[in-house]
């Protein structure tokens, strides 16, 4: 089943396997690992290295072994230009496709946010 999270990457790297092929893995900022073997996937994991970013992934058991494996990554790099921007903590939980559907939804989430922190 397919899992959905928002994580601050810290690493991807590359190693090659025994068989040739280059699994990537993208490290977290709490130490967590999620493999690919798509070079789309692994592209979209370097452009969010050092940023927070949104992954999709599911988890598989192969001999005794769980491994996660990654189905995207999103770098959420609006997100942490509206955080810099107007000094706001946007909780993981807000970030949502629905958020970023248009401009409109956007500013208004800022607003509402601004107020609540009584600079609105």
């Amino acid at each position: 089943m397919a899992q959905e999270a928002v994580v601050d990457v810290a690493e991807v790297k590359g190693f090659r396997t025994r068989s040739g092929n280059t699994r990537y893995v993208l490290r977290d900022a709490d130490g967590g690992e999620y493999s690919t073997f798509r070079e789309q996937i692994a592209r979209s994991a370097l452009a969010a290295e050092g940023r927070r970013a949104r992954i999709r992934f599911h988890e598989t058991e192969r001999n005794g072994f769980t491994n996660v494996y990654l189905d995207s990554v999103e770098a959420l790099a609006l997100a942490l230009g509206l955080e810099r921007e107007f000094d706001l903590a946007i909780p993981d939980e807000d970030l949502t496709v629905e958020l970023f559907a248009n401009l409109a939804t956007l500013a208004d989430y800022v607003r509402r946010a601004l107020a609540a922190s009584g600079r609105g």
